[in-house]
């Protein structure tokens, strides 16, 4: 029930509250108007000339009968007035307007509830009396009584309570944050991050690295080639602990080249990975991750020509080649590194820049294959008797494969502006590369098992310190890439300039 000399307090959300009067009579000095529709922030006036309850008055205080949504009354209450649902996003629904204006109209003593509700309007009586123990303080706090002297006073704290209650509101509630855009067109990244023929899909620079990492599960021109490499570097996780159980890698001094070849896979794949990965934070980070996917490959190359010299070799051709196998497989491991990143710091067009990379890289596939291809060659035994051979042939179909699709820009190039995401050649030659990978490493390990009489004679006495080189084509690549990248960084500083 609302008794009468009482007010109205109506709220929806986001909680601009509104008030309306009851009384009638002429306006008082502590009476003010009150918005009865929501505005972004409500609006209150103090009233100068006198006014009649249930009388319109317009934005300037004047008594008018025009239907602005202002109205004259008290300012304290104690009643709440609840319109709309619970999910309203603003504003105060007609019915409820109606409701208040009827009842500052109404001449009655007491309305009830029914009323209210028929006019669409849910009532709570909010109590004047406080009650005993936290009840009594709560009121008092947010209910503090003025004496009617100080109208003032009690016209200061209404307004700020009306804050407060504002505040309140919006404690706790995390602004709404714009879903990250993950990938923009062409024209919105550097000529350096552009693919021939991909005119979308690429991710926006200068995110946070979080960004980058998300994009691991979003679709991009380069989620194709990330997940291709890492997914590989897993299995071959995988394909480690089974080699733990069966292989002893501590006791056995042959088994040394079976764990470096494993080892130089999983670099290789998880470097690609990173790089494809991450490249787009700058064009300096591009520069870097790609320097260092080349270090992975310089050192899977090394790691290929130690097993296959070590494992897969004929005593015909080892006698022919010992002496220089491996020094050379080091020497263009590295030259194979330092030839693909003075080709990306470079950047220059044509053959002319392809040819760095790509001649030094087929030099150094041509000596670590030549023992596999000798044997394939010479080799009298059935595919029944040798199993390890049929991997070998495989590797290498699928390595050339790979080789044609990273020299050329198919399929991209048949289908202009199709392969954002799906298709592009360096996603197949990814596919191939980790294909022919998997079959030398299962060439590998079966050499390993089946051999161990060929290979313990041949290398009984080493001329070579195939750990040391193998340390050795880490090193200098590691030190190639950072020269390089510090050119890079020089290189962009200027331009800056």
């Amino acid at each position: 029930m609302l008794r009468k000399n009482s007010g109205l307090l109506l709220h929806t959300s986001p909680a601009p509250q509104i008030r309306a009067g009851l009384d009638r009579g002429p306006v008082r000095s502590d009476w003010v108007a009150w918005d009865l529709f929501p505005q972004p922030q409500t609006a209150i006036t103090s009233l100068k000339p006198a006014c009649t309850l249930g009388k319109w008055i317009n934005s300037a205080g004047v008594c008018s009968p025009i239907a602005e949504p202002r109205i004259c009354g008290p300012p304290i209450s104690d009643c709440t007035v609840t319109t709309g649902s619970p999910g309203m996003r603003s504003g105060v629904t007609p019915p409820a307007a109606e409701a208040c204006i009827r009842l500052a109209e109404a001449g009655e003593s007491l309305v009830s509830r029914a009323a209210l509700r028929a006019w669409g309007v849910a009532a709570a009586a909010l109590s004047v009396t406080p009650r005993r123990g936290r009840s009594r303080q709560l009121s008092a706090l947010l209910w503090p009584q003025f004496p009617a002297q100080d109208p003032a006073m009690a016209m200061a704290v209404s307004q700020k309570f009306s804050q407060l209650l504002s505040s309140l509101w919006h404690v706790g509630q995390k602004p709404l944050q714009p879903e990250p855009v993950f990938t923009v067109d062409r024209a919105e990244v550097p000529p350096l991050f552009w693919k021939p023929y991909i005119y979308a899909g690429y991710r926006p620079l200068h995110q946070t690295w979080c960004f980058y990492f998300r994009t691991l599960f979003q679709q991009h021109n380069e989620a194709v080639n990330v997940w291709t490499h890492l997914l590989a570097a897993l299995a071959l996780l995988l394909r480690l602990v089974i080699l733990v159980g069966s292989v002893d890698f501590r006791e056995d001094p042959h088994a040394l080249p079976l764990f470096i070849i494993v080892l130089a896979s999983f670099t290789y794949l998880s470097f690609s990975a990173l790089a494809h990965l991450l490249q787009a934070k700058s064009e300096f980070w591009h520069y870097s991750f790609f320097f260092l996917d080349y270090v992975g490959v310089a050192v899977y190359q090394f790691g290929s020509a130690l097993a296959h010299f070590y494992y897969a070799i004929e005593p015909s051709w080892h006698a022919q080649v010992q002496a220089i196998f491996l020094p050379m497989a080091a020497f263009l491991a590295w030259l194979s590194c330092a030839g693909s990143c003075y080709n990306k710091y470079s950047q220059k067009p044509g053959l002319l820049g392809r040819t760095c990379q790509e001649v030094p890289s087929a030099l150094a596939y041509a000596l670590d294959i030549s023992p596999v291809v000798h044997r394939i060659i010479v080799s009298p035994l059935p595919a029944e008797d040798d199993p390890a051979l049929l991997y070998h042939k495989c590797q290498v179909v699928f390595f050339l494969l790979a080789a044609a699709f990273f020299s050329t820009v198919m399929p991209e190039s048949w289908f202009p502006g199709s392969c954002h995401i799906f298709g592009q050649g360096h996603q197949v030659f990814h596919v191939f590369l980790v294909l022919c990978t998997l079959a030398q490493l299962e060439a590998v390990t079966l050499d390993y098992q089946a051999r161990k009489p060929i290979y313990e004679a041949l290398h009984a006495r080493c001329p070579h310190n195939f750990s040391g080189l193998f340390l050795l084509t880490v090193g200098s690549s590691i030190l190639t890439a950072l020269l390089l990248s510090q050119l890079v960084r020089r290189k962009l500083h200027q331009k800056t300039k």
